[in-house]
């Protein structure tokens, strides 16, 4: 049997809804063709990604990993099909916290320049990816390390860091800290 995108589809609601019967209801389908749907998913990928009872669901951590790929490319597919992104598409470019920092206005200003069709949007997702994991941005500035499967990462550049600490405390006597 192949997998489909309604396979994705049905599996991201089960995991947002965190039961078969709940996600049945939000995609208007029977429970059981949502639970064969699950089952087929499960033999197809060799793994359980649901441990499921009459009283709760929870996902296993393959089901976890499963849901953000899942995610992923179910966006991809919508972003393809949606006629409005055919024209002047913007580039998504994901951060975690504080944009860029003192590099912020001039990167916008360059992209502008250099880009005049192609808008850029900065987009603040707080996890370790910045949204790239899911596919909720085209490209990700992160700091720290990322051994995320499935991405490629390039350094751009290091930051100093500095600690304060109180002058009477344990780790004032340091002349360096780790993190």
């Amino acid at each position: 049997m192949s997998i489909e995108l309604r396979h994705l589809r049905c599996f991201l609601a089960i995991a947002e809804e965190r039961s078969l019967t709940r996600a049945a209801a939000a995609l208007h389908l029977t429970q059981p063709a949502v639970s064969r749907s699950l089952a087929a998913l499960e033999r197809h990928l060799g793994v359980r990604l649901a441990d499921r009872s009459t009283h709760h669901l929870d996902l296993t951590p393959e089901g976890r990993a499963f849901r953000d790929r899942a995610a992923a490319a179910v966006a991809a597919f919508d972003d393809a099909l949606d006629p409005a992104r055919l024209h002047h598409r913007p580039l998504r470019l994901g951060h975690a916290w504080s944009a860029f920092g003192a590099y912020t206005t001039p990167l916008l200003r360059r992209w502008q320049e250099e880009h005049p069709d192609t808008p850029l949007e900065l987009l603040r997702i707080d996890d370790r990816t910045a949204g790239l994991a899911r596919g909720e941005v085209d490209a990700a500035v992160l700091r720290g390390t990322v051994d995320t499967p499935g991405l490629v990462t390039a350094l751009l550049f290091s930051e100093p860091r500095v600690a304060a600490v109180t002058s009477d405390g344990p780790l004032a006597e340091r002349a360096a800290l780790t993190l």
